[in-house]
């Protein structure tokens, strides 16, 4: 069976610049769509700016059925510094066909590990600050999946009350369907306590998904984008229906033989209840 789906990229190509203790740095948001087209701007930047000492990038891209691809390279910085730091920022925003490059011309002076990658970092979300976002539909393959998510006591208590209709996430199921949640309930209690079904998923800018569920998720305002949006340029809203319990809660070990809870969500859940 074939679904849309909508995902966010990029609204247009942006230049951010800085220096630090005399380095420059330089970045450059491009919208891609596809590994080939990312490679090919990567080559026609390198060929820009020959002289430059590093230059640090990341893309994803996603393209009609096919998996998302992620791909990183340091440009000579520290492991980890460069062009990871640029990769967690463009996932942090929920972002896809989207590359990011930094080059830098080296002063001499070492801005040290925690500075240097704050740097790229800063660097990133001013640039994709300036890029903006924009709406793209996808097509993929699908069969329904259920999913396990992990909820704190707080949240998870006001769903199985009817206090919170709708759950935020930075982040949404790509090209996975899921039809239900079953809800695992962080410590102290970590067990699967129930599952509800999906009525809908919105998304859009913070402030656009808070004017349409700002008394639905059992978050204040100030919680909501000083907290948890804080950031970040896209936010998701599912809408919750039919919600069942469990007479008694499940360990993980006993609901489907796994013993690691979700970090954010995971896939193909074993057992149906």
């Amino acid at each position: 069976m074939e679904r849309e789906f909508n995902l966010y990229t990029i609204r247009k190509n942006s230049t951010f610049n800085i220096e630090q203790k005399g380095s420059k740095f330089i970045a450059l948001s491009f919208n891609i769509s596809s590994v080939e087209d990312a490679d090919k701007i990567i080559a026609d930047v390198k060929k820009e700016y020959p002289n430059c000492d590093h230059d640090a990038y990341a893309f994803v891209a996603h393209e009609d059925n096919k998996n998302e691809i992620i791909h990183y390279n340091t440009g000579g910085e520290p492991a980890k510094s460069a062009g990871y730091t640029i990769f967690e920022v463009i996932k942090d925003n929920d972002l896809t066909n989207t590359l990011v490059i930094i080059i830098r011309y080296f002063s001499g002076i070492l801005l040290g590990y925690e500075n240097l990658k704050a740097v790229y970092r800063n660097c990133t979300e001013e640039v994709l600050k300036l890029s903006g976002a924009k709406l793209l539909k996808f097509k993929t393959n699908y069969q329904d999946k259920y999913t396990l998510m992990s909820f704190t006591p707080k949240y998870a208590d006001a769903i199985a009350s009817g206090e919170k209709t709708v759950d935020y996430r930075h982040h949404i199921f790509k090209n996975e369907a899921a039809s239900r949640i079953y809800i695992y309930e962080c410590r102290p209690i970590s067990s699967v306590i129930g599952y509800f079904t999906i009525d809908k998923i919105i998304s859009g800018t913070p402030e656009e998904v808070w004017q349409q569920t700002s008394n639905m998720g059992f978050m204040n305002k100030d919680e909501f984008f000083n907290s948890y949006f804080v950031n970040c340029y896209i936010a998701y809203a599912v809408f919750i229906k039919d919600v069942y319990l469990f007479d008694k809660p499940k360990s993980l070990k006993e609901f489907n033989g796994d013993t690691r809870p979700p970090i954010s969500f995971k896939y193909n859940v074993k057992k149906d209840y």
